[in-house]
């Protein structure tokens, strides 16, 4: 093998390849760090995003069929013991998820404000104290004059998209 050829064609390119290396590598150690500040924020957000989605498509799940059971409660027998106790048993299944998921959705919530500005903080204070509002009409009026589920829909539609315009407006 010819000397001149080896360091005419295989040299150039090796110090070339670490020459890059090197200033790949230091780049890395100067600009990574904020990089990696911004990333973790945003990851963050996008997971306290999923969190405050999912909360809420709980939530109204449960609060759809704890709604349902209660509109079907003047249709029950009050004679029939049987249909009283299956009634009751179903009410109490439905009551102690609906509760779970409103401790749940109201964690999700608070939590949520931790990694959000302002504007979004106020939406979700704003839901909170509506929410309070509905829950204690809950507890006093019958079913048929409960807040109807699409305006707990149309809250979330509110507050996701708040959320949403924050994460992309940040990338």
């Amino acid at each position: 093998m010819d000397k001149n050829l080896v360091l005419e064609k295989w040299i150039p390119p090796l110090i070339g390849g670490l020459m890059a290396g090197l200033v790949a590598v230091g780049t890395n150690y100067w600009l990574i760090p904020s990089q990696k500040k911004d990333l973790a924020i945003f990851d963050e957000k996008r997971l306290a995003a999923k969190d405050l989605q999912t909360g809420f498509s709980r939530y109204l799940m449960s609060l759809s069929s704890y709604k349902q059971h209660m509109d079907t409660m003047r249709d029950v027998d009050g004679t029939n013991d049987t249909e009283v106790a299956e009634f009751k048993l179903r009410f109490n299944e439905l009551f102690k998820e609906f509760r779970y998921q409103t401790q749940e959705l109201s964690y999700v919530l608070a939590t949520s404000k931790i990694y959000f500005s302002q504007p979004v903080q106020t939406r979700i204070d704003e839901f909170a104290e509506w929410h309070n509002v509905q829950d204690s009409r809950m507890t006093s009026l019958p079913p048929e004059m409960w807040t109807e589920i699409q305006q707990y829909r149309d809250w979330r539609t509110m507050l996701e998209s708040a959320v949403r315009e924050e994460i992309v407006g940040s990338e």
